[in-house]
């Protein structure tokens, strides 16, 4: 039996947005701090500019300031530069291995990026370091399912629910992954567990669209283009039957 399992059924969940780990800047210079500090005021507005050049400020004096090399990768990655959050956030583990978070927002960014088995890598070792974080399960269950490897995504589905049984999402993904096994019936049991428990519309699982993958909407607009690709065939295929008939009447 699983250890994880019922570690995972008895914790109380505690949200990850400042979980960045073990802090290393408890003697940090207080120009640092200040730097750091209005730096993070920006970046909680969303002005992830400003927050850079304060992030940088903060870096010049202290190259190794944790926080700052954690909140810069998170600043660059909302201003579209995923490989200069990447870099960062391993800066960052360089100072703290210790950051579950840092791994897991390293392994979202590469997640985003199409880099799917790297950020199952990140995603695990969070989980090495906090074993019940689920942001980090969820995470590398929706993975899991990207690469194909059902049977791991619904093992981190399970474990997910123990700790919180009533996300619907948790539940609708654990019955997509039962669906691409082809375990119909099981998936469909999860599919109206997770129609219950949410007060939104569900995609059935036949229309092999998963909604809560970041990719959903790439793949949607393909099977767009596809569909439009063989209407344009249909439509050739047509004018050339007629020219074939035109041609046998001369």
């Amino acid at each position: 039996m699983n250890k994880t399992i019922p570690i995972l059924a008895t914790i109380i969940f505690m949200t990850a947005s400042a979980a960045t780990g073990p802090s290393l800047n408890a003697k940090t210079d207080p120009n640092v701090q200040k730097m750091f500090d209005r730096g993070k005021g920006y970046y909680m507005s969303t002005d992830y500019s400003m927050a850079i050049h304060y992030f940088r400020g903060a870096l010049a004096l202290d190259p190794k300031h944790f926080d700052s090399l954690h909140y810069m990768g998170g600043a660059l990655y909302h201003t579209g530069d995923s490989q200069g959050a990447i870099e960062y956030y391993t800066k960052a583990l360089e100072v703290n291995p210790n950051s579950y978070y840092t791994f897991y927002k390293r392994g979202q960014t590469k997640y985003y990026e199409k880099r799917v088995a790297e950020a199952v890598d990140d995603y695990s070792k969070a989980l090495t370091i906090k074993r019940d974080f689920l942001e980090s399960l969820y995470a590398r269950g929706l993975a899991y399912i990207d690469l194909g490897e059902q049977q791991k995504a619904i093992d981190d589905f399970l474990l997910y629910l123990l700790a919180d049984p009533g996300n619907y999402k948790v539940w609708y993904l654990k019955g997509f992954a039962l669906y691409k096994k082809g375990e119909k019936d099981a998936a469909l049991k999860d599919f109206n567990r997770a129609k219950s428990l949410s007060r939104t519309q569900l995609p059935n699982y036949a229309d092999d669209i998963n909604p809560f993958s970041v990719h959903y909407k790439e793949k949607i607009a393909a099977k767009e283009k596809n569909k439009e690709k063989q209407k344009d065939f249909k439509k050739e295929e047509k004018v050339k039957g007629k020219s074939d008939e035109r041609s046998k009447s001369f």
